[in-house]
């Protein structure tokens, strides 16, 4: 349910009512516009509560959307796992017991000495991939490829894209392309660890699948981890985000589009910065915006007078601006301002992220032991790019 003015709303219900405050809000600015003046102090306040209703309103929403992808995901606790012949077989007996006691024995072991963790079974490892790509739609739409051990790989590049099409007699010539050019990109070399923490009573109960409970943890502390480093890692020692501008991988300025003001955001850059996208990623190509950014879109129109925001009318249909489905993200930037990025379009499948297909796990069961709590320490090795940058587009501030 969604909370909205002391009330409890079925997700239908509050689209419902963020469309309806939406149509109101338009109706106030077209009034403005029509009568050629600015919005009074009373109508600007009134419109200003309009879009903090929306934006929590969107807020609420999207968190019902999540929950509603996450339906494999436990909001009770998991239940206990069978004994079986194939638990056995592939290690996860072993691995669920070094999780409740820090026994090492049987496992394959990562380092040595009190800092030693134990490699998790492949099965736990293919089931944590699936839940992160589950739990969010940006790291769903990337191409994952799995590494078999820590190494670096090289992966092509387009550093320059290939010329035009060009007509030519029955028996003319052909012209070769002299302009599209690959370099490549190395993946796979960033090191990244999380670590949870689990009560207590929870690891110790023999109700609880303590795997899958770790698991769904992991992946949530992975989500926020990988979901901002696609999006604004330096390249330096992690990974190459879309949003910055430095290092060998950072998508190059010329995918910039810039807004005519540095204080608002306007049609025209929204229409442009979808259009500098080449034509064969947009049908795949989605809008990453901050949802404080998407308040203050809805208002923006075409040259056909259409408005270019469009909401999910339901709750399965994500909100589409300018004919392509919207992915909010709070770690999309919120800020506008001169020189800001405040958005970025693009086919995310141009965007790489390897894994390691293993993930060491430390239990650390005394560091936590006074606040009731063990905690889980899990490492593993990934690295993401952009690897062509006809598929993005970011919008700049004037």
């Amino acid at each position: 349910m969604v909370k909205f003015e002391n009330k409890e709303l079925s997700i239908q219900e509050a689209i419902d009512t963020r469309e309806n405050i939406i149509v109101k809000a338009r109706e106030l600015n077209e009034k403005a516009l029509t009568e050629k003046r600015d919005l009074t102090a009373e109508e600007r306040s009134s419109y200003d509560k309009m879009k903090a209703d929306i934006r929590t309103l969107l807020d609420g929403i999207n968190a019902e959307k999540r929950n509603a992808e996450l339906e494999g995901f436990s909001k009770e606790a998991p239940s206990v796992v069978a004994e079986s012949r194939e638990t056995k077989k592939d290690g996860m007996e072993e691995f669920r017991n070094y999780l409740r006691t820090d026994e090492k024995r049987d496992l394959v072991i990562d380092g040595v000495g009190a800092n030693a963790s134990a490699l998790a079974p492949k099965v736990f490892v293919e089931e944590l991939i699936k839940d992160l790509e589950k739990e969010t739609q940006l790291i769903s739409r990337v191409r994952t490829i799995p590494l078999s051990k820590a190494q670096a790989i090289e992966v092509p590049k387009e550093s320059a894209e290939i010329s035009d099409a060009a007509f030519t007699t029955e028996n003319g010539a052909l012209a070769a392309d002299t302009q599209q050019a690959f370099t490549t990109v190395t993946l796979g070399a960033d090191r990244v660890g999380k670590l949870v923490k689990v009560s207590k009573k929870a690891v110790l109960s023999s109700a609880f699948d303590i795997a899958a409970l770790i698991r769904e943890e992991l992946a949530y502390k992975l989500r926020c981890t990988l979901e901002n480093a696609i999006l604004n890692g330096s390249g330096a020692g992690e990974p190459t985000g879309i949003f910055n501008t430095t290092g060998t991988y950072a998508l190059p300025s010329s995918v910039n589009v810039t807004a005519a003001s540095a204080t608002a955001i306007d049609a025209d850059v929204i229409i442009k910065a979808k259009r500098k996208v080449k034509s064969a990623y947009r049908s795949n190509a989605v809008w990453v915006l901050h949802p404080d950014i998407v308040t203050n879109i809805l208002t923006l129109k075409d040259k056909n007078d259409q408005y270019l925001w469009r909401s999910g009318l339901l709750p399965g249909d994500p909100d589409i601006l300018d004919g392509s489905p919207i992915v909010e993200s709070e770690f999309a930037p919120s800020t506008i301002a001169t020189g800001a990025f405040v958005g970025a379009f693009g086919d995310f499948s141009k965007y790489w992220v390897t894994m390691l297909e293993q993930i060491s796990v430390q239990v650390l069961m005394e560091k936590y032991a006074e606040t009731g709590f063990v905690g889980y320490l899990a490492e593993t090795f990934a690295g993401v790019a952009p690897i062509n940058q006809g598929a993005f587009s970011r919008i700049v501030m004037a």
